[in-house]
C-alpha cells in the first residue's frame, strides 16, 4: 500500500494529483503575485489571499484566513509573512512555508529598495510626497476598517465577542492597558467561556432534571 505524506493528504482535490514541484511552484506565483499588487499591508494581503485561496482557486476554505486572522495578529511576525506560511504549511509542508514566505517577502524587498533610493534623490519635504503619504494613511485606515467588518461574523461568535470586543477596546484606549496583557487576558477568558461554560451547563441542566 502505498503511504501519503501527512503534508500532501490534505491537499484539496485540485492539488491532490499535482506533483510536488507544481503545488510550490503554484504557491511562489500566487503568493508572489498578492504581494506585488497589494497595497496595504497584512489586513488587505489578509483579504485578497482569501478570495485567491478560498473563492477563486478553492484550495483553502472560504473564509478560512479571515478567521485564521487572530492567531497570525498574535504570533510573532508580519501578518502577510505568518499567513504565507500557513498556506504553505497547510498545502505542502514545511517547503510550502518557506517557499511562500520568500514570495510574499520578495517584492516588498525589491520595490522598498527602489523606493529608498529614488528617495535619496529627491529634496525633503516634498509636497507631491507629502500629500501621497497622506492619502496612503487613509486608505490604510479604510483597509483596517473593511478587514473587521468583513470578518466580524467569522470572528466574533455569539454573547462573548459582543462583549469581549467592546471591553477589550475600553481596556486598550480607554485605560492604556498594554494589547499583550488582553491578548494573554482574552485567551484565558475564551478558554474559561468555551471549555468550562458547557461543563456548567450541564451541570445545571442535571440539577434541575432531578425529580424534586
Amino acid at each position: 500500500m502505498t503511504s501519503v505524506s501527512p503534508a500532501r493528504s490534505g491537499l484539496p482535490p485540485a492539488l491532490a494529483d499535482r506533483p510536488r514541484r507544481h503545488v510550490l511552484g503554484r504557491l511562489f506565483v500566487e503568493w508572489f503575485k498578492i504581494a506585488l499588487t497589494v497595497i496595504g499591508g497584512g489586513y488587505a494581503i489578509i483579504i485578497v489571499a482569501d478570495d485567491v485561496f478560498g473563492k477563486r482557486l478553492r484550495w483553502l476554505d472560504e473564509g478560512e484566513l479571515l478567521e485564521r486572522l487572530p492567531l497570525f495578529q498574535t504570533i510573532p511576525g508580519l501578518i502577510a509573512g505568518n499567513s504565507a506560511m500557513y498556506v504553505g504549511m497547510r498545502l505542502a509542508g514545511v517547503a510550502g512555508a518557506a517557499v511562500a514566505l520568500v514570495a510574499v517577502a520578495l517584492p516588498s524587498l525589491i520595490i522598498i529598495t527602489a523606493i529608498a533610493m529614488a528617495f535619496a534623490q529627491l529634496p525633503a519635504g516634498n509636497p507631491v510626497l507629502d500629500g501621497a503619504f497622506i492619502g496612503l494613511r487613509c486608505a490604510l485606515c479604510g483597509i483596517v476598517v473593511a478587514t473587521i467588518a468583513k470578518s466580524w461574523r467569522r470572528i466574533v461568535n455569539g454573547l462573548y465577542g459582543w462583549i469581549a470586543v467592546p471591553l477589550f477596546c475600553v481596556l486598550i484606549i480607554g485605560f492604556k492597558v498594554p494589547a499583550g496583557r488582553i491578548l494573554v487576558a482574552a485567551i484565558a477568558f475564551g478558554v474559561l467561556v468555551f471549555t468550562l461554560g458547557p461543563c456548567v451547563r450541564g451541570r445545571l441542566d442535571g440539577w434541575r432534571a432531578r425529580p424534586r
